[in-house]
């Protein structure tokens, strides 16, 4: 495995992105499901699209977060040189650009890459 200069951090980051994106799909319709540990049946309230939208957003940011991260312990790890991490960082921030422009990420797959 490559990089662990920083501990992995990056890849605790890239489960809570996904776990965001997992629960945004999960309230973006009104669903019974049951929880084996407790053996009770709930049902998930659905929430509005600005609020699904927003968790999209943080998933995204946390995705990007993660990369950078993740491009950053490979350098420093010698995985990868400083060109590499250049070349990925003006990546992310043409991501970045289009956050802040208002383009609202994909649920399904990690906005990262």
């Amino acid at each position: 495995m490559s990089g662990g200069a920083y501990g992995y951090v990056h890849n605790r980051i890239w489960q809570a992105a996904s776990d965001v994106r997992d629960d945004a799909i999960r309230h973006s319709k009104p669903m019974e499901e049951e929880y084996s540990w407790r053996g009770e049946l709930i049902t998930v309230e659905a929430f509005g699209q600005s609020v699904i939208d927003a968790m999209a957003l943080a998933a995204a940011i946390a995705d990007l977060a993660a990369r950078a991260l993740k491009d950053v312990d490979w350098m420093i790890s010698s995985d990868t040189g400083p060109d590499t991490l250049v070349k990925q960082a003006s990546g992310l921030r043409d991501k970045l650009t289009r956050l802040a422009q208002g383009e609202i990420p994909p649920l399904e797959t990690p906005y990262g890459g």
